[in-house]
């Protein structure tokens, strides 16, 4: 007599097969596979990284890959030159889960892996074979077991789960993080009773609970206790690791503000939302200092859903009097700073050159756009009618000195800029076409010169600005920063500005961080004045800058 059935294994110890797969469209139809992986793994051998099999995929002949998913895969044409073909690339697939039964294999989000493997397998396979594959989704999983969440793609899934993964591109890193993701959800499902791959079965085929509100990981009640006043505050997975850090008016207001509205289609805060677990604040004695610690934080720290105000360089730079050269240190021959980028000012003698001369090199007629980098430069026609159009509008003579294209600069930033952007960011963007007409020519270069001149302008505020006092009206105080090379030196409280103490000036170097930190400053003076409070600046040698020279002198910068 036979013997009893086998005891279906646990799901720690059941054998699987972790696959993703990169594609040109997102079907068979309109797209083809062009990189694939896959991983035998077991939820019980702890969190090492199973062995991989990475694929890249040749394409038919004549295909390419779309330029939009280079920008998101890495993978371009020329690598899939001399890469397996299809039917290669299924062979060693199915020798991976070689069974007598379909084999268990994990894929995040599977609807879009299954319709290219069963593509695969009609056309690769022997006619009439049972498909080799019995997928198990994890997106599918966590609609079960987290009903509530904000989002369940595979960075905010794995987040939720104490797995905060780095930037994902190639398939490869796709399946480490959804083994890691699979080892995390055996044991919640155990916790529910689900124990067997039947359990599993049985799981999947029921419907999906709908939540009746968003579950946010972050308890409402430590949400609650944040104080109603000024300072910033920082996000935090449950792993530890740092998330966002923001700023706010009232820390009350601003945090549950993350919890009382709906999200629907920013996916980038829906993804943070689903990975924060704790958040945390630290109060300011104003939104000024709170923006200025903000910033401090974010360069210090480096959080990774803060894009802005990320540490951008290691020294700020100062130009020679010409405009023709700059460097990390000011003298007597470099004076003119500081400045975001040794070619923040190289505009303005690029375009000096091209209003004056005939013809000038690619390289100079990069900087006069303003586009340093630009490969594809205007039609020589379109150009030279583009900078006919500017001298007439700007009333420039054919070899305009520096002070007149200052002055013209001045005179665009005092001009409303009507260029909506109407296009969005996800459009592709064609250099060639933009290029045969003149007055976007012309725009480009007004816009160059705008910038430029602002920088400047920009710089001389600054190089007052990095040693000054600062004070403004709080309520029945007197508010106070003194800065030291654009350092917070000393803070407090007056009653009076004659109880501010004067500025001292400071010869440390001024770093990127203290520029940021002199740019926030000033953003922040000019919202508190345009709102009615009263302020004023003390630079060295205490020589005030008083309130209305002083609005005007924000407004600029």
């Amino acid at each position: 007599m036979p013997g009893p059935a086998p005891a279906e294994p646990r799901l720690d110890a059941l054998d699987v097969l972790v696959l993703d797969c990169q594609a040109t469209g997102a079907t068979p139809r309109h797209g083809r596979v062009i990189e694939i992986a896959w991983a035998r793994a077991r939820a019980g051998d702890g969190p090492a990284d199973p062995p991989l099999t990475h694929h890249l995929v040749a394409l038919p002949a004549g295909e390419h890959v779309p330029r939009i998913v280079t920008q998101v895969t890495g993978i371009t044409t020329d690598e899939l030159e001399g890469a397996p073909q299809p039917a290669d690339v299924w062979r060693a697939l199915l020798d991976a889960a070689a069974s007598e039964a379909p084999f268990p294999t994990v894929i995040h989000f599977s609807t879009f892996e299954q319709r290219f493997l069963e593509d695969w397998h009609a056309a690769h396979s022997p006619a009439g074979a049972p498909f080799p594959l019995e997928l198990l989704c994890t997106h599918q999983l966590a609609r079960r077991i987290f009903p509530g969440l904000p989002t369940r793609g595979l960075h905010a899934l794995a987040g939720h789960l104490g797995l905060v993964l780095e930037d994902q591109r190639h398939a490869s890193d796709h399946v480490r993080a959804t083994a890691l993701v699979w080892k995390a959800l055996v044991p919640r499902l155990a916790e529910r009773g689900v124990h067997t791959l039947p359990d599993l079965r049985a799981l999947l085929e029921a419907p999906a609970p709908k939540a009746a509100r968003t579950d946010y990981p972050v308890q409402r009640q430590a949400r609650l206790q944040a104080p109603d006043e000024p300072g910033v505050y920082r996000m935090r997975a449950s792993s530890g690791e740092l998330l966002y850090v923001g700023k706010a008016t009232s820390l009350r207001r601003r945090v549950n503000s993350y919890f009382t509205r709906k999200w629907t289609g920013d996916g980038r805060k829906q993804e943070m939302l689903t990975m924060a677990a704790t958040v945390e604040w630290t109060v300011t004695q104003s939104v000024v200092e709170a923006a200025i610690l903000e910033s401090d934080q974010i360069k210090e720290l480096e959080p990774r859903f803060n894009q802005a105000l990320r540490a951008r360089a290691a020294e700020v730079w100062f130009a020679a009097s010409s405009l023709a050269e700059a460097r990390p240190a000011p003298d007597g021959q470099f004076p003119l700073g500081p400045l975001p980028s040794p070619h923040a000012l190289a505009p303005l003698p690029a375009l000096q050159r091209l209003f004056g001369e005939p013809a000038v090199p690619d390289e100079v007629q990069r900087h006069a756009l303003g586009l340093p980098g630009l490969r594809h430069l205007p039609d020589p026609a379109a150009l030279a009618e583009g900078v006919s159009r500017v001298r007439r509008r700007r009333a420039l003579g054919p070899a305009p000195r520096l002070a007149a294209l200052l002055k013209a600069g001045a005179a665009l930033w005092t001009e409303p800029d009507d260029d909506d952007d109407e296009d969005g960011d996800d459009q592709v963007f064609d250099w060639a076409t933009y290029w045969e007409d003149p007055e976007n020519v012309a725009k480009t270069l007004e816009d160059a010169l705008r910038h430029a001149a602002h920088l400047l302008r920009r710089a001389r505020w600054f190089h007052q600005l990095r040693d000054a006092v600062v004070s403004w009206d709080q309520g029945q105080r007197r508010r106070w920063l003194k800065l030291a090379a654009g350092r917070v030196a000393d803070r407090g409280d007056a009653r009076s500005t004659s109880e501010v103490p004067p500025p001292e000036a400071d010869p440390s170097p001024l770093d990127f961080a203290g520029y940021e930190r002199l740019r926030i400053l000033t953003t922040e003076l000019r919202t508190l004045m345009l709102r009615g409070a009263d302020a004023d600046v003390r630079v060295p040698g205490d020589r005030p800058i008083p309130g209305g020279r002083l609005l005007r002198r924000l407004r600029w910068v």
